[in-house]
């Protein structure tokens, strides 16, 4: 075994999805470089259990070979976009430095990508659905794909993107307003807030556990497998019947104020076909709604996230 054959590169290190994957790639026993520029991230979610440098992506080129990158450091919000026009051309950039340094060590590739590319497609949807973006937040996770499968073709560089679909769970508390509305919806109940809804709530998400995001991850590690695979629970939920399982799960009554949704192409429902994953990955999500959503409420009462009136 190499030197280097135990140690995984994860960009985006300190944000949700990354720290998750550092939290647990540590626990197996794995030898880690972290990156992460801080944007929105936060070094509170891992300083309990890495105490190592994070460095900025510009400095990847320093490491020799490496066997798998997860390259999980994206904006992930079209909110973000929005504001800023020109994250998509520093995104990209990042994405070929990243594509490059694969190609330059012909390592493993695996990326995080977004069910926001199905906009406009009809439930459940499929990888195989022609995509057609709307945005520029949709736009550049589908060039950053287009890229990946580009330099398969030319260099035979082997990578996984997955299209996660609404991951929530436990240490969301930094996201602020790119928060799941699952944390959202929890954390106003749970404060004696009236949780703002667009429309009537009958709008239905796929909703999945971080947990089940980080065992896809790890299936990606492991498989032979390449190209896009939709990550999701294969279930959906309303809003409003969100509301009432946290309603539930914390004893009280409060309704939604429901207003109408200021975003131009809003998302009705979503949907993931997980049959891909299922067969080629092994991929089996295991947490359910009720489960995920009461550890989201467990989480917020353990660390006093609640408001007081």
């Amino acid at each position: 075994m190499g030197a280097f054959d135990n140690h995984v590169i994860i960009s985006g290190a300190c944000g949700f999805l990354g720290s998750h994957l550092v939290e647990e790639l540590l626990r197996r026993k794995h030898d880690l470089i972290l990156f992460d520029n801080k944007s929105s991230g936060a070094y509170a979610n891992i300083k309990d259990f890495y105490t190592g440098d994070i460095y900025d992506l510009e400095k990847l080129s320093w490491y020799p070979r490496i066997p798998v990158v997860f390259h999980l450091g994206i904006p992930s919000s079209y909110k973000m976009f929005d504001k800023n026009k020109y994250l998509y051309s520093s995104t990209i950039r990042d994405f070929i430095n990243v594509l490059e340094y694969c190609k330059a060590w012909n390592s493993k590739l695996i990326y995080a990508s977004t069910a926001s590319l199905y906009y406009g497609n009809n439930i459940p949807f499929k990888e195989t659905m022609i995509i057609q973006p709307k945005d520029l937040y949709s736009e550049c996770y589908y060039e950053m794909e287009r890229l990946a499968t580009l330099y398969n073709s030319l260099y035979g560089l082997k990578s996984i993107g997955l299209r996660l679909f609404n991951v929530y769970g436990k240490k969301e508390q930094y996201k602020g307003d790119n928060a799941s509305i699952i944390y959202q919806i929890t954390t106003c109940i749970g404060s004696g807030d009236k949780p703002v809804i667009y429309k009537d709530g009958s709008q239905t998400r796929d909703f999945i556990y971080i947990d089940d995001v980080i065992d896809a991850l790890l299936l990606c590690m492991n498989s032979k497998k390449e190209g896009i695979f939709n990550i999701g629970s294969g279930e959906t939920f309303s809003f409003n019947e969100i509301i009432d399982l946290v309603n539930v799960l914390l004893d009280v009554k409060i309704e939604p104020e429901y207003k109408k949704s200021p975003i131009p192409k809003y998302v009705e429902f979503s949907l993931a076909d997980i049959s891909k994953a299922r067969k080629l990955l092994g991929f089996n999500p295991k947490v359910s709604i009720e489960e995920g959503t009461k550890k989201v409420v467990e989480e917020c009462l353990y660390k006093g996230m609640f408001k007081e009136k």
